[in-house]
């Protein structure tokens, strides 16, 4: 994983008496050896996964607040975390801000780390639910804001088939919420937000999803048959439902959200992805790698392959190196031994244009992830030299050489690769 500071050294005692928030309380001579072991494991080995969640299980049921946020960000700096993690410490968070004991800020800064590192509809709908809580109709800054997080997260999932309409949904209840103060008004303002809301349902049915039908009915009921875009909308749901027939057979195949993430699911998923390419839709594409990727983490060749489909779709579209950069990083993170991905990083980063601090600084963290594989670490070498070598920094690079070859031949036992020479 990314070359952070472990989990800091765990307490040489533990006592049966800890600090909440809310004050001392007592722990069970059980939880408290549970949570020694749990402590001495990590600091042998604060790399392992299982463990920190394990930890992080055992504090809090404690209720060991401090020591909870402590391994929580411990695990975080280490690891992306999975979704059921995530929500955990996301409703944790807002328990914490009900009773006074985190802001705003903090809450909304953990729903932004948190939609970073998978795809998940249910996070997104967690930052929505929590964002859009209390905000009044009257309040513009407050409401522009919150509509600036839902057009991100429809971005993110609008395109999800089976869970996307679940986003759409939250976004509409929001605007319809917006409009029932001030319906007694019936002025022309007060209509105002009933067409954002009509506006939602005509974008939403021209997308293809598992639950088209239902958001006609609901249309019709929100007052589509008086909708003056009526007919254009009957025809792009028409054509969305089409569209969303020929990926029934592939949802159908991968199944409900949460399946077990074995080779069949694997397959399926590739079958579904080979399908979405030769339609050539990118941003189905990328909502369906996104999709795959967030049941199959740390399978090395998805990532490549997400990677590469990026680079040959993208060299000529606007925020390319924002996109593909992010992409390569997303990928170290989750598979940090596979060599290619950390050179097609620093690559990426020279072709975007990258300060040299930040090329120095992903490289030592490719150095530090121990790839297992002299040639892999070798190519890695090669593309920051590649930097200095356009740059015509001759003795930076040599410099960058001689102590690659010591770096190779301390970590691979003198197997050296005369190819840095």
């Amino acid at each position: 994983m990314p070359n952070d500071e472990p989990m800091a050294e765990a307490s040489s005692s533990q006592s049966d008496s800890e600090e909440s928030d809310g004050g001392e309380i007592d722990i069970s001579e059980q939880d408290a050896s549970a949570i020694m072991t749990a402590e001495a494991a990590l600091e042998s080995n604060p790399y392992d996964y299982e463990g920190h969640a394990n930890y992080i299980s055992h504090v809090r049921r404690c209720g060991l607040q401090a020591k909870l946020k402590d391994a929580r960000e411990a695990m975080h700096s280490l690891f992306p975390l999975g979704e059921g993690i995530w929500l955990e410490w996301l409703k944790d968070e807002v328990a914490a801000f009900e009773s006074g004991s985190a802001t705003r800020e903090d809450v909304t800064r953990l729903h932004e780390l948190a939609v970073q590192d998978y795809l998940s509809v249910n996070i997104w709908l967690s930052y929505l639910a929590f964002i859009s809580s209390g905000v009044q109709s009257g309040d513009s800054a407050a409401i522009s804001e919150v509509r600036d997080v839902f057009e991100r997260a429809l971005t993110a999932t609008s395109l999800h088939f089976s869970q996307g309409a679940r986003v759409w949904a939250a976004y509409r209840q929001f605007e319809a919420r917006l409009v029932a103060p001030q319906e007694e008004t019936s002025t022309a303002s007060a209509q105002q937000p009933t067409e954002k809301v009509l506006a939602l349902f005509r974008r939403q049915l021209a997308v293809p999803h598992a639950h088209s039908g239902a958001t006609l009915a609901e249309w019709e009921h929100a007052g589509g048959a008086e909708d003056p875009r009526r007919k254009e909308v009957l025809a792009a749901h028409e054509a969305a439902m089409r569209s969303a027939g020929e990926r029934e057979p592939f949802e159908a195949a991968i199944g409900e959200e949460g399946a077990a993430a074995d080779i069949q699911l694997l397959g399926g998923y590739m079958s579904y992805l080979e399908f979405e390419k030769k339609k050539g839709d990118l941003a189905r594409c990328q909502c369906l790698y996104e999709r795959v990727l967030a049941v199959f983490p740390v399978t090395h060749f998805l990532w490549l392959q997400y990677c590469s489909f990026l680079e040959s779709r993208l060299l000529r579209q606007q925020d390319v190196n924002r996109l593909i950069t992010s992409a390569y990083a997303r990928a170290t993170r989750n598979c940090p031994w596979v060599g290619q991905l950390w050179e097609r990083r620093i690559r990426a980063l020279h072709r975007a244009g990258a300060a040299e601090g930040e090329l120095a600084a992903v490289y030592g963290e490719a150095l530090a992830a121990h790839v297992p594989v002299r040639e892999d670490v070798v190519q890695v070498v090669l593309a920051y030299a590649h930097y200095f070598k356009c740059k015509k920094e001759l003795s930076q690079l040599q410099s960058l050489l001689t102590e690659a070859e010591k770096h190779l031949e301390t970590r691979f036992q003198g197997e050296l690769d005369h190819s840095l020479a």
